[in-house]
């Protein structure tokens, strides 16, 4: 409602999962406005119900855009540690004096780890940290060393696994952190960048645990941790693309949270993958299935059939892309519970894991 604003306020626009990053920062140019003087959101609307229902409940507000963020500088662990505390959630007031300098100056406020800076267009080479003036001093930003970065080494990961596209769809497609292995104010002075080392894509979350301590953990370690603390989340530690043995004949996957209870009670009749499984498998070895949930896996099932169908035969839903999205479908037959908790295997960057049954259980 416009009376929470005053012309002259500074607004900033945060964007929620899986981006997790203030994109905007607005100022309030006119406040009071009616429904006939605000910009028209119909086209906007998923629910038209709810739209119709406020119409003319409210007074709006008219902004000016001041500046977009098309990196992670605002991200939310840069807002954590500059005195944010907890998420962001409907309109609120900043009090806090560090985040208000942090907000007003991100990039003279940023901390080591900088990212997606800008290079001179007439120079070829890379350089990070090479300070310039704009209305402050700030790191030059680099976007071509991050779409470099994300050409080589995808947007999965490569701590977790996990692929936003395959998690949230269309909305997650292209998103991904870029980490600086060695972090840009350590070195002090601007330096050649090279994109094969020094950078590496992981998410938000891996992003904000690399940076718990100083220096960062590396990638190693925080991979290794998070093996060691495998609790069952569908992210799991990625490990690189190798030859499995030939002679496996279980593989594991990990169960959606939605689907827990039919596999709690044994009577799961299917299994499907995620659109990225691997090709270098053979599928016919595959004997049995064992759901890995809360913990780890606790019996098999037979496999009855191994196929390939479209997501929309397999469960309702309204993506656009059903229809063309194919997945691999096991169809499952008796289940064999092997112990009554959960053991732990090592999954790979896709939530699953090819083994021997005879050395499993």
């Amino acid at each position: 409602m416009s009376n929470n604003f005053s012309i002259g306020d500074v607004v900033f626009v945060y964007k929620t999962k899986p981006e997790q990053c203030i994109r905007y920062r607005m100022e309030v140019i006119n406040v009071g406005l009616n429904i006939d003087e605000a910009f028209n959101q119909e086209a906007y609307w998923t629910d038209m119900d709810i739209y119709y229902s406020g119409l003319g409940s409210y007074k709006y507000v008219r902004f000016k855009l001041l500046e977009e963020y098309a990196d992670d500088i605002m991200s939310l662990h840069h807002l954590h540690e500059h005195g944010l505390f907890g998420n962001i959630q409907g309109v609120q007031q900043c009090k806090n004096e560090e985040l208000m300098k942090f907000l007003l100056n991100p990039y003279e406020k940023v901390n080591d780890d900088v990212y997606d800076v800008d290079y001179p267009a007439e120079d070829e080479d890379l350089y990070e940290g090479a300070v310039i003036k704009v209305l402050a001093n700030k790191y030059e930003r680099n976007q071509k060393a991050r779409k470099e970065c994300i050409a080589k080494k995808g947007c999965k990961c490569l701590v977790c696994g996990l692929d936003f596209e395959e998690t949230y769809g269309e909305k997650g497609r292209n998103f991904i952190h870029v980490h600086h292995v060695v972090p840009i104010s350590s070195i002090g002075k601007e330096y050649q960048l090279n994109v094969e080392t020094d950078l590496v894509p992981v998410c938000p979350n891996c992003h904000y645990m690399l940076h718990r301590k100083d220096p960062p953990y590396t990638i190693l370690e925080l991979k290794e941790y998070l093996i060691e603390q495998n609790l069952g989340a569908p992210l799991m530690a990625a490990e690189p693309d190798e030859e499995y043995n030939k002679s496996v004949d279980l593989i594991v996957g990990v169960v959606k949270p939605e689907s827990v209870d039919k596999f709690k009670k044994n009577d799961a009749i299917i299994y499907y993958f995620g659109r990225k499984f691997p090709s270098k498998y053979n599928l016919k070895q595959i004997r049995y299935f064992a759901p890995y949930y809360e913990g780890g896996i606790r019996g098999y099932y037979d496999v009855k059939a191994v196929r390939t169908a479209r997501k929309s035969e397999i469960v309702e839903t309204h993506e656009e892309n059903a229809a063309s999205d194919i997945r691999i479908v096991l169809t499952l037959g008796d289940y064999h519970r092997m112990s009554e908790t959960p053991k732990k295997v090592h999954l790979a960057s896709y939530s699953y894991a090819f083994l021997s049954l005879k050395e499993t259980f």
